[in-house]
């Protein structure tokens, strides 16, 4: 077991994904979410990571595959709904490797992973389930 630490100017993270190569997803919380990236020993807000103003403020990241996408759900910054996103580093290389990612959250979802986010979102109690999976 390794001790992931936190992000600046926040008292918890836990650890909700990891992929091969050791890459570990997340989110921390500072009276706020925010979803972090924890590789080689440094973990990364995954909102600072960003290449694309998406409008979404990221939230939760659930899960990585070995490609470094990560999946989770974020807020929209204008309206509030909560959404599920997808992020893919840039560089194809791991997100942290390149520090920055483009973020899609009009994302087509297969009918499992749909049923897996609802059942990883009931167990963070989120006021509702992103758009498109009530």
């Amino acid at each position: 077991m390794i001790d992931l630490g936190t992000l600046p100017q926040t008292f918890n993270s836990t650890a909700a994904g990891i992929n091969n190569k050791g890459q570990v997803v997340g989110f921390a919380f500072d009276g706020n979410f925010r979803a972090f990236l924890w590789e080689n020993g440094v973990m990364y807000d995954i909102n600072d990571l960003l290449v694309n103003d998406s409008g979404l403020q990221l939230l939760f990241a659930f899960q990585i595959n070995a490609s470094g996408q990560i999946v989770g759900t974020a807020v929209q910054k204008n309206t509030g709904e909560v959404r599920a996103y997808l992020a893919n580093p840039v560089s194809g290389s791991g997100a942290a490797a390149s520090a920055t990612v483009a973020v899609r959250s009009n994302v087509a979802l297969s009918q499992n992973a749909a049923k897996l986010l609802q059942q990883k979102l009931r167990l963070y109690k989120l006021p509702h389930p992103p758009i498109g999976l009530q």
